[in-house]
């Protein structure tokens, strides 16, 4: 939670939760994950509880790549609902294909350089927000229905 990103992330998440009419104490949060490993860990532990989760989301890639390991060991990859925060390469190849909401990271590139060269140029412009719009791209892991 030291950057803006894991920040403002786990916000919207909260924010999309609240929007759908879910309450947010439903949903167990486990951050400081910082690679793979811990990220498959923390789905087995999650998955080995009592309250066990029908749905998960990944906020950056490779802790969905450990979320993905995971479920896959456990046999839930057609089960339990992932989606994942950045896009993964060969995503499309697994089977089931893995849900994502990708960003533009050439679009966040170009902004971020047109930037600093104005900069460089000598551009006095103060600060400004810009937001670069993700992508949901479903492929059939985010769209698993909870068992009944």
């Amino acid at each position: 939670m030291d950057l803006i990103t894991a920040v403002q992330r786990r916000q919207g998440f909260f924010d999309a939760f609240g929007a759908a009419g879910i309450r947010t104490d439903l949903a167990a949060v486990v951050s400081e994950l910082h690679d793979e490993h811990a990220a498959r860990r923390a789905v087995l532990d999650l998955m080995a509880s009592d309250d066990v989760p029908t749905a998960v989301f990944s906020a950056q890639n490779l802790i969905t790549l450990g979320a993905l390991h995971a479920l896959r060991e456990l046999g839930l990859e057609r089960t339990v609902a992932l989606v994942g925060f950045d896009d993964l390469p060969l995503a499309d190849l697994i089977d089931p294909g893995v849900t994502v909401v990708a960003q533009n990271p050439q679009e966040i590139g170009r902004l971020a350089a047109e930037r600093l060269f104005a900069l460089l140029d000598g551009s006095t412009d103060s600060a400004r927000r810009i937001i670069v719009p993700t992508t949901l791209i479903a492929r059939g892991t985010g769209e698993l229905t909870a068992p009944r």
